[in-house]
């Protein structure tokens, strides 16, 4: 356990001590903002820094643990529609849950002035990344080449061409977020 600790400090401070670095070289070489800004934002490093070691640590102990265990006994079920079920269920909770995808619909509702509403792109984001976790879990379980994937892919991206162009950012943005959950899946 010490050693998992250690390795998830070392990690996290490989992770953003170069951003803090940046900031206080930029802070008394260029900017110098308020003393009291600048504490805040040592304040709210450190805070990042227990968060995200919390954090790494309960998935390690907890989470990761449970997905190999479920991961070991979907199979034995041998029932596609459970797999895939759960599959799209894991994709679709996992998106929901993102802050980053809650940070960027906001962004998106600011910019719409409403025009794409903060809830509906959740769950449009959420629901396109659940099919997508299923389409790779497809793809594992059927052998099919990733090819056809990506054809698939491509010929989505061809919407973009009758899409008003304010709008055209949102799903490669929306997209980005969920690369890590893709990736995972793949």
């Amino acid at each position: 356990m010490r050693n998992s600790i250690k390795a998830k400090v070392l990690e996290v401070m490989a992770a953003i001590l170069p951003l803090v670095l940046a900031v206080v070289i930029l802070q008394f070489a260029v900017i110098r903002m308020p003393t009291h800004l600048f504490l805040q934002f040592i304040i709210g490093t450190a805070m990042v820094i227990g968060g995200m070691i919390l954090f790494l640590l309960g998935v390690e102990i907890g989470i990761l643990p449970m997905g190999k265990a479920l991961g070991a006994e979907l199979p034995k079920r041998k029932s596609l529609f459970l797999v895939t079920g759960i599959a799209f269920l894991i994709g679709f909770a996992a998106t929901v849950a993102k802050p980053d995808v809650i940070l960027l619909t906001r962004q998106v509702d600011a910019v719409s002035q409403g025009a794409i509403a903060e809830s509906v792109l959740i769950y449009v984001i959420a629901i396109g990344a659940g099919f997508f976790v299923v389409m790779s879990m497809l793809r594992i379980l059927l052998n099919v080449p990733i090819a056809y994937l990506l054809a698939a892919g491509y010929i989505i991206i061809i919407l973009a061409l009758f899409t008003p162009a304010r709008f055209v950012p949102v799903p490669f943005d929306s997209g980005r977020t969920e690369s890590v959950i893709l990736s995972w899946a793949s």
